[in-house]
């Protein structure tokens, strides 16, 4: 019987262990982990000429941070082969709000971030 507590508790502590991996966009802030992944992250409209591959969102909990909601536009931006990501169309008319807060909108009650990946035109 004891045989059979110590390898169910070992099963279990193997399990527990494997589901705690970390995701690496938990590991870096925006800025890094966008160098890394090579998407610019701009956040104002820029002035060259770039068209829009996709309009991404990221959501979370109460208390999921804004970078981690980011880092997941980041790879959207990146599985699309965008250069940068810029916030969604109105971003540019809350010039009240800066840094990565102008990703950021509240939306049925909860903090959702917004953003448009896109390719500069001259760069293919």
């Amino acid at each position: 019987m004891k045989k059979l507590i110590a390898v169910l508790m070992a099963v279990s502590a193997v399990a527990i262990l494997g589901a705690c991996g970390v995701n690496p966009t938990l590991l870096h802030e925006p800025d890094e982990y966008a160098k890394m992944q090579g998407v610019e992250v701009l956040t104002r409209e820029p002035t060259r000429p770039y068209e829009v591959l996709i309009t991404t969102k990221a959501s979370g909990g109460r208390h999921t941070a804004i970078s981690t909601m980011i880092n997941a536009m980041i790879d959207d931006a990146k599985k699309e082969g965008a250069d940068a990501l810029i916030p969604l169309a109105g971003a540019a008319e809350r010039p009240n709000v800066t840094g990565l807060e102008v990703f950021s909108f509240i939306e049925e009650g909860r903090k959702v971030t917004w953003a448009r990946a896109i390719k500069w035109k001259n760069s293919r």
